[in-house]
């Protein structure tokens, strides 16, 4: 007899594939609001792309923590029904309420949250309805189903047509009627990508959620002091070849390739155009997300700031410029949006 317990790897895949659903699903959302702010730069969409990311970040990182935690309950929840059915016995002798002829077996079920076990048996001249009794021989009743309207009593029947069941409700008492439709002609589960269940699962693994990230910020510009005088050397002031190094390692790590920074431009401040590519299967949105997450981070604590009106990105080719400051009060301004 088949188990309940199955290998790892089907509740690893199973719990995989329903993050990686939520997410594109959050990923198709972001994706049309990003398309509506294309086409007007005042959008007032700006607000909603914003909550849907923090939201796509965030259901991330719930999924990522709760992974091994579901996982193991779900195991332990399988393997709880295998001991079930191995401590009782099926119930002999059950007979069909119209023929009085003895039943056949058809299969387990539980009830009261998977704490005790029903036996289902049928008739063998295919009389209904089925029987299920608990392991005792008492006969389980299913509780009857009232008009949700009304609370009249219901009569139910069911049609199937092209794999579709549906079961149909009519109350007695005032004719409303409701239906239900059950696709009963199966979806092949396919194997996970293994790009996919590193992009939406595992990429996620010990990271924080936005709250947690802003409250990383408020924690350093606490150690900033800022109440006192400001001292610009708590800055981490880095130079062209610093800033090229760091960028350049952490871009790709993330699958950008082919970084190239263009001639510095000098003035009171010194602006750098720096393009890269893109080697991910990220579409257009995505891409230019991670490319903005990745260089905010490195630059928050540091001299240089991204201009993020000058990012874009066509077929996988991105650009955009960042600037450096080295005057004071350009240094003391940066403290202070630290704040």
């Amino acid at each position: 007899m088949e188990k309940f317990r199955k290998p790892d790897q089907f509740y690893n895949d199973q719990y995989d594939r329903h993050t990686i659903e939520e997410l594109k699903e959050l990923e198709l959302q972001i994706e049309k609001v990003y398309k509506k702010i294309k086409t007007n730069q005042n959008s007032e969409h700006d607000s909603d792309y914003f909550k849907l990311q923090m939201q796509y970040q965030d259901t991330a990182v719930h999924f990522a923590r709760q992974r091994e935690k579901l996982i193991q309950s779900r195991i332990y929840e399988d393997e709880k029904k295998d001991r079930l059915i191995q401590s009782v016995s099926i119930p002999k002798n059950v007979r069909c309420n119209t023929c009085l002829e003895q039943m056949k077996f058809d299969m387990f079920d539980f009830v009261e949250n998977d704490s005790e076990i029903i036996f289902v048996f049928s008739c063998n001249d295919k009389h209904l309805p089925k029987k299920a009794v608990y392991a005792d021989g008492r006969e389980f009743y299913v509780a009857k189903h009232l008009c949700s309207y009304c609370g009249g009593k219901l009569n139910s029947t069911q049609k199937e047509t092209n794999g579709k069941l549906t079961l149909i409700d009519t109350c007695e008492q005032c004719d409303k009627v409701e239906t239900i439709e059950i696709n009963r002609s199966g979806t092949k589960i396919l194997p996970i990508n293994e790009d996919e269940r590193k992009k939406y699962c595992a990429d996620f693994i010990g990271s924080n959620t936005f709250y947690e990230d802003l409250e990383a910020i408020t924690n350093l510009s606490i150690s900033l002091d800022l109440d006192s005088e400001i001292d610009v050397n708590k800055l981490k002031q880095l130079n062209i070849a610093q800033i090229e190094k760091v960028l350049s390692e952490e871009l790709e790590k993330a699958k950008f390739t082919k970084i190239q920074f263009e001639k510095p431009q000098v003035g009171r401040y010194l602006t750098v155009e720096f393009s890269a590519q893109d080697l991910s299967d990220r579409n257009e949105t995505n891409s230019v997300n991670k490319l903005v997450q990745i260089i905010q981070k490195v630059l928050f604590s540091t001299n240089w700031r991204l201009d993020v009106n000058s990012v874009s990105c066509k077929l996988g080719f991105l650009s955009a410029h960042i600037k450096g400051y080295s005057v004071k009060e350009d240094l003391l301004r940066i403290l202070k949006e630290i704040k």
